[in-house]
């Protein structure tokens, strides 16, 4: 990836984080303005976008100010080291394992939701996992195919 896609890939996530930082924050301000007390549902949402948007627009930052900065030897360094064989390796291999690991939590999570009597939860917790795996098969023919 070049340094003029880096920076534009940068950007774009902080511009992410600003809308979602901002978004949070006219939703939370919406509700004191109208008194709606009996929504804390929308203001914990508020406040999670407002987190949300936070941490993005913290990482797009640091990451832009990190490669702005950054001594050349040291971004040299990072590039070969992100395209060595070895560490690709280790790469796909965690992201394995973290699938793998989804799959039996949203498994649980959906027997938990069915104990507790919440049966709506209990069939989100069912779908993500169907979409996880939909992903996952079409991940594997595009790949494939490139391959």
């Amino acid at each position: 990836m070049g340094s003029k896609c880096k920076k534009q890939v940068n950007y774009f996530i902080i511009l992410l984080g600003v809308l979602t930082l901002v978004l949070g924050i006219l939703i939370e301000v919406h509700l004191q303005m109208t008194g709606e007390t009996q929504m804390p549902n929308i203001s914990r949402f508020a406040g999670m976008l407002t987190g949300f948007g936070s941490g993005i627009l913290a990482v797009g930052a640091f990451r832009l100010l990190r490669n702005r900065f950054g001594s050349k030897e040291k971004l040299k360094e990072r590039e070969i080291e992100k395209n060595d064989e070895r560490n690709i390796q280790l790469t796909r291999a965690a992201y394995t394992v973290a699938a793998v690991g989804a799959l039996l939590l949203f498994a649980i999570l959906a027997f938990i939701f069915i104990l507790l009597g919440d049966y709506l939860e209990s069939w989100l917790a069912i779908i993500a996992m169907y979409v996880e795996i939909i992903i996952f098969g079409i991940a594997y023919k595009v790949i494939g195919k490139k391959m």
